[in-house]
């Protein structure tokens, strides 16, 4: 039942972050390289400013993909789950490191891939498959 209503009420906003520091990088336009090169802070400041543009964020899906390899950091892999629930339309090519993210040992990172799901709706059935093996 809760998992149901959270489903429904979508996506946990992210959280604020200083105006100055996405300004910033708003203005270089290096999230990509920020996303595959950057330190954690970063990269995490980055994925919150691509969470909160829309559709001009949906460009970065497979750096952000990129992030997720090897990554242990729980924010950043949660915040990498609030992005593809946001860009779900972007999530289906990108099923198996989000799949993964189902058996990460952190609770909020696995609930974050189960947003995933349920912000794709009926588009998440092709990756029922890889999720059931898991």
């Amino acid at each position: 039942p809760r998992a149901s209503a959270e489903c429904a009420a979508g996506p946990r906003e992210p959280r604020a972050r200083g105006a100055a520091g996405a300004m910033a990088l708003a203005t270089a336009g290096e999230y990509g390289k920020v996303l595959r090169t950057g330190q954690a802070p970063q990269q995490l400041e980055v994925l919150k400013e691509l969470i909160d543009m829309g559709d001009g964020g949906a460009a970065y899906a497979t750096d952000v993909v990129a992030l997720l390899q090897g990554q242990s950091d729980k924010e950043l892999k949660v915040s990498a789950t609030q992005y593809f629930a946001k860009h779900s339309d972007k999530a289906l090519a990108h099923s198996e490191p989000l799949c993964k993210l189902l058996e990460d040992p952190e609770f909020e990172v696995r609930w974050g891939a189960v947003g995933i799901f349920c912000a794709m709706k009926d588009k998440a059935l092709p990756m029922a498959d890889r999720a059931a093996k898991l």
